[in-house]
């Protein structure tokens, strides 16, 4: 018996009802497919089906955006309707933007933030978004999503993320003024928007990044109360249309689940499993590209050709389910002499060389003739083998017992000879010294006008 195919709003439904569909559904938000790797499928889908990307990709779509027409005020070049300023940059095969310039970057009170010429919902135009709804719903029955409720986010847009982060820990008044505006425009837009289109659109996409790669981008204390009650009035403005929410966010944000999901979101979309915490199997993720792949097993390749031992050989690992990854396994080396490539340059790989030495003093000349110098340490029971090697040795960071030696932030850390770029480290005292510019005032007070005018140097007195 053949079975109808499910249309796109048929298939997220269930899904959102965690049933079971004939397949995943799929989108392509944000950015989609990236401009080198579209026109690479197109140039296949040309040459191997004879199809466009557009037609190869409409029946695997599920989920189509729409919005409202924009009809406010002119906007000037690369400016949206924020007054944010972007600009272009390219990475050869593509471009991406970049903001230039922060429109509340030099906002110094709430008053200042409350005169900025803030959008008006009024912009757009909701009457047209009704037709945009009709047309895209007899073209497939897809589900319909409107975007992009970036509270935190768009608040940065203005601000400058890291004057927004200091603001949330010195003038908690300032980050909350512009929450408070950001989300009032949102909860009007999408409500405005939902209630024109009147049961027809099915998903509000909403998003914050609250995670880097290791851990949160500020406390969670701080998102708990600074941050997640304006998405929980989003949302609960959201639901009362009948809508979904579907929350996006990258990096390592285990930590935030449980108010993730007190904020009344209903689809948690695309978390990162390679930031730390987020897969608790994983140790070590791919290397970044393949020609970084390409790269590291190129130097396990002619370490062997250059006579070192490679002791183990993770050049084969296979990753089951991420058999397209670039994964490398750890390689060891043993018998590495200091001429052999793998000695002398970075790898930046999971590549362990051992080079050894007869004594103390010779390992000591090891380290200091190396071109590079950003870490080393020695293991002893020893104090003053210790305190030698680290008077001698010329590294910019020194392990005693410790094998990462990379201090707390507050530390000017980091590496000497061809490790270090530039005069100064970048953390800690030496990183505020490069932003800081020094006035000299040197001053001399006289005994006073009784004493009359002098015309000679203070030094010849």
């Amino acid at each position: 018996m053949s079975h109808q195919p499910l249309s796109g709003r048929e298939r997220v439904r269930l899904a959102l009802r965690h049933e079971t569909a004939d397949r995943v559904p799929i989108a392509l938000v944000c950015a989609g497919i990236n401009p080198p790797a579209f026109r690479d499928l197109e140039a296949y889908l040309a040459r191997e089906r004879g199809t466009t990307a557009a037609r190869f990709l409409k029946p695997l779509v599920d989920i189509v955006e729409v919005a409202p027409p924009y009809r406010g005020p002119s906007l000037a070049d690369r400016t949206d309707a924020w007054g944010v300023v972007r600009r272009p940059v390219s990475y050869g095969a593509g471009s991406y933007d970049e903001i230039e310039r922060y429109p509340l970057a030099a906002a110094g009170s709430v008053a200042e933030i409350e005169a900025y010429s803030w959008p008006d919902p009024d912009w757009w135009d909701y009457e047209g978004l009704r037709g945009r709804v009709a047309r895209a719903r007899a073209d497939g029955d897809p589900c319909l999503m409107i975007t992009n409720g970036n509270l935190f986010e768009t608040s940065w847009y203005l601000r400058g993320l890291e004057r927004m982060l200091v603001d949330a820990m010195v003038d908690e008044d300032l980050f909350t003024a512009i929450m408070e505006r950001v989300t009032d425009f949102y909860t009007a837009y999408f409500s405005r928007a939902l209630a024109a289109a009147d049961g027809g659109i099915d998903l509000v996409f909403t998003a914050d990044d609250i995670g880097d790669q290791r851990g949160p981008i500020l406390p969670p204390e701080k998102w708990r109360r600074l941050i997640a009650p304006y998405h929980r009035r989003l949302n609960d403005a959201i639901h009362a249309h009948g809508a979904k929410v579907i929350y996006h966010t990258d990096g390592s944000v285990m930590w935030a689940l449980d108010g993730l999901a007190e904020m009344g979101i209903d689809v948690l979309q695309a978390l990162q499993f390679s930031a730390d915490g987020m897969d608790p199997a994983a140790e070590m993720g791919p290397l970044v590209t393949r020609a970084h792949f390409e790269k590291v097993k190129g130097y396990v390749d002619t370490g062997v050709a250059e006579g070192a031992k490679l002791v183990v050989d993770g050049r084969g690992l296979q990753v089951r389910g991420l058999e397209g990854g670039f994964f490398l396994g750890g390689c060891l080396f043993d018998d590495v002499k200091p001429g052999m490539r793998i000695y002398a340059e970075e790898i930046f790989g999971p590549v362990l060389g051992i080079v050894r030495a007869e004594s103390f003093d010779e390992a000591l000349r090891l380290v200091n003739s190396h071109e590079f110098g950003n870490g080393c340490a020695i293991f002893t029971r020893d104090g003053d083998a210790a305190r030698e090697f680290a008077s001698r040795v010329q590294i910019g960071m020194v392990g005693i017992n410790v094998p990462i030696p990379v201090p707390m932030a507050f530390h000017s850390f980091g590496g000497w000879k061809s490790s270090l770029f530039g005069d100064h480290h970048m953390h800690g005292p030496e990183g505020v010294r490069f932003y800081t510019r020094y006035k000299a005032v040197t001053q001399r007070w006289p005994t006073g006008i009784r004493a009359g005018a002098e015309f000679v140097m203070p030094t010849m007195k």
